[in-house]
C-alpha cells in the first residue's frame, strides 16, 4: 500500500508542498538502501558521498507518490531540490548509456535548513552512531569502495547473484546463438545480470538474446537497445517484457497472416531465420569444397 507524507518542516525549508513531499520520499528511501549504514557513517563524518545513492526514475517516483503529475514535472521537482542543495545528482558512473539520474540526500543540509527555520527533523544525523557491528569497518588509510550502480537501492533488492552458474548460463546461450563472446561482451553480460534493472536479470537478458537471434541481429548493441527500451517503458519482470514484445508483434503483423496468434507468427519468423542460417552454412560448405577441388 502506498503512503505519501507532507511534513511541515520540509514544507518550510523548500517553500513548496510538492517539493516537500518529494524530498520526504527521497529521505524515506535513503534510509532503506542496502548501503544505509555506510551512508550514515559518511554523513556523520561529513567527508565523502560514496554511498546512499538512490536509482529511481522520475516515472517510478511520480507513480508511487500519487501526485497526479507527469514524469517531466517530477524531474523538475528533483532538479529544484538539487539546486536548493538538498539532493546531490549524478549519472550512472559505470554504464554510460544509462540516462536515469541517481540522487543522494544531503541530510546535513536539510537538517540545517530545518533548524534555521525553527524546526527539527524526526531523525537527526547527530543521533547516528558511527561504531558497532552494523557499521562497515575500514582502516584509517583504506579507500572506501564506490557503490555499484543499481536499478534502485531503495526498492526491492532482487539482485541476481553473479555466481559461476548464473554467468555460465548466459555465456553458453550467447555462444550457442552468436558464437564465443569476447571479453567486452562477457563483461556486459555480467553487468546486466548483476544489476537490478529487472527482477530476474538473467531470465530477461536470456530472453533478449533469443529475440536478437530470432531477428538475426548479431550485435550485442542490439540486445542492449532492447533491454534499455524495456526499462524506459517500465517493464521490470520477464512477464512484462514478454507482454511488450507481444504487443510489438501484433502491431507489426501484416494482414496476410490472417488469424495467426503472435506466438504463431514468432514461430514462423524463427523458422524463417533458421532456414536462412542453414542456407548460409550450406553455401559456405559448398564454397569450401569448390576451393579445395580447384
Amino acid at each position: 500500500m502506498k503512503r505519501v507524507v507532507l511534513k511541515e518542516e520540509l514544507a518550510a525549508v523548500t517553500g513548496d508542498y510538492k517539493l516537500a513531499m518529494v524530498l520526504n520520499q527521497m529521505m524515506y528511501w535513503a534510509l532503506r538502501t542496502k548501503s544505509v549504514s555506510a551512508f550514515k557513517k559518511e554523513t556523520v563524518e561529513g567527508e565523502k558521498i560514496t554511498y546512499g545513492w538512490i536509482y529511481k526514475s522520475s516515472e517510478e517516483l511520480a507513480e508511487e507518490m500519487m501526485m497526479n503529475v507527469s514524469a517531466c514535472s517530477m524531474r523538475t521537482y528533483l532538479k529544484k531540490l538539487v539546486e536548493k542543495g538538498f539532493l546531490a545528482e549524478r549519472s550512472n558512473p559505470v554504464q554510460k548509456w544509462d540516462k536515469t539520474k541517481q540522487y543522494r540526500v544531503l541530510w546535513r543540509t536539510v537538517e540545517k535548513a530545518a533548524g534555521d527555520a525553527g524546526f527539527k527533523l524526526e531523525e537527526s544525523w547527530t543521533s547516528w552512531k558511527i561504531s558497532g557491528p552494523d557499521w562497515p569497518s575500514y582502516a584509517p588509510d583504506e579507500k572506501i569502495p564506490a557503490s555499484k550502480p543499481k536499478k534502485t537501492e531503495a526498492v526491492s533488492e532482487t539482485k541476481a547473484e553473479n555466481t559461476p552458474k548464473t554467468v555460465s548460463i548466459l555465456h553458453a546461450a550467447y555462444g550457442k546463438l552468436f558464437g564465443k563472446p569476447g571479453a567486452s561482451v562477457v563483461k556486459k553480460l555480467d553487468d546486466w545480470t548483476s544489476s537490478t534493472f529487472f527482477q530476474n536479470g538473467e531470465a530477461v537478458v536470456l530472453y533478449a538474446l533469443e529475440k536478437a537471434a530470432l531477428y538475426n541481429a548479431r550485435s550485442f548493441a542490439y540486445v542492449e537497445k532492447m533491454l534499455q527500451s524495456w526499462i524506459d517503458k517500465g517493464a521490470r519482470t520477464l512477464e512484462a517484457v514478454k507482454e511488450l514484445a507481444e504487443r510489438k508483434i501484433i502491431a507489426g503483423m501484416p494482414k496476410s497472416t490472417g488469424k495467426n496468434t503472435p506466438y504463431q507468427e514468432e514461430e514462423r519468423l524463427l523458422a524463417k531465420a533458421e532456414a536462412a542460417h542453414w542456407r548460409e552454412v550450406l553455401h559456405k560448405k559448398r564454397e569450401k569444397t569448390y576451393s579445395r577441388n580447384r
